[in-house]
């Protein structure tokens, strides 16, 4: 669980007391830029784009990490995982827990990617 934390805290801005963060990529956000659209092809690319970057930030932000010993492996990809793999595991996940929706998105990419991808 520290790791879990720790690494949403890196993820996010460091503020004074009283001040508030402002989350630019919440749950609700990640969902419309991941989800297919199939009425607009230019659109759908370029959101697929967006939500791809995002997802291999947060990946290769976690390999880094762990990499350099500040955090625990919380999730452990195969050797053939592929991007899209990624977004739909990931969609999957947001749409099993709508409640969860306005929840900060890297947090949601950390729950997403260990409960689908978890180290034996």
């Amino acid at each position: 669980m520290k790791s879990v934390l720790f690494f949403v805290l890196l993820l996010t801005c460091s503020a004074s007391v009283g001040e508030t963060i402002a989350v630019y990529y919440t749950g609700m956000r990640l969902l419309e830029k991941c989800e297919p659209n199939f009425s607009n092809d230019i659109v759908n690319t370029a959101s697929k784009s967006a939500c791809a970057s995002y997802l291999a930030g947060v990946a290769d932000f976690h390999s880094g990490a762990v990499n350099a010993n500040v955090i625990n492996r919380m999730w452990c990809l195969g050797e053939t995982t592929s991007a899209p793999q990624l977004r739909l595991v990931f969609v999957k996940y947001l749409k099993a827990h709508p409640e969860k929706l306005h929840f900060e998105g890297a947090s949601l990419v950390v729950a997403a990617l260990g409960e689908a991808f978890p180290c034996d």
